[in-house]
């Protein structure tokens, strides 16, 4: 997955400090704003399902996988990603923030990687808890 976030995240950061002119508090505002609401979801959506794809999912069972998730997937990013994206911005010049969020990264990633693998709210893990029971009676 790092193949494919990990460029992602150097493009997106170009790209945002080329477009949003560095200068003023409503600038980093926009940026913080802009990584919520634009790619959030695009990288947790791209975290969950790649990692459904790669253990051999459909495309379909990927994006219900993560329409099932996305409301942990969310809590965790309101709580990892605003503080993080201020620091970020705020007192970071550009060749750091990559390196930075990376580092912040780590950690998200072990919690994207628990709500991925917690089967609490996947149907499998139902299904196949009843085809047991079945084939066992």
């Amino acid at each position: 997955m790092g193949l494919i976030i990990g460029p992602m995240c150097h493009f997106w950061y170009k790209w945002l400090e080329r477009t949003v002119i560095y200068g003023t508090k409503a600038t980093i505002v926009s940026k913080k704003v802009a990584c919520d609401i634009l790619v959030s979801p695009i990288f947790g959506s791209t975290f969950i399902s790649g990692l459904a794809l790669l253990e051999g999912n459909s495309i379909i069972d990927a994006a219900a996988e993560y329409r099932r998730k996305f409301i942990r997937i969310f809590t965790l990013d309101i709580c990892v990603w605003p503080s993080t994206q201020l620091i970020n911005f705020w007192f970071l010049p550009l060749k750091f923030r990559v390196i930075y969020v990376n580092c912040v990264q780590l950690f998200y990633n072990f919690c994207l990687s628990y709500i991925k693998h917690n089967e609490g709210d996947s149907t499998k893990t139902t299904n196949s808890a009843s085809t047991k029971t079945t084939n066992s009676a």
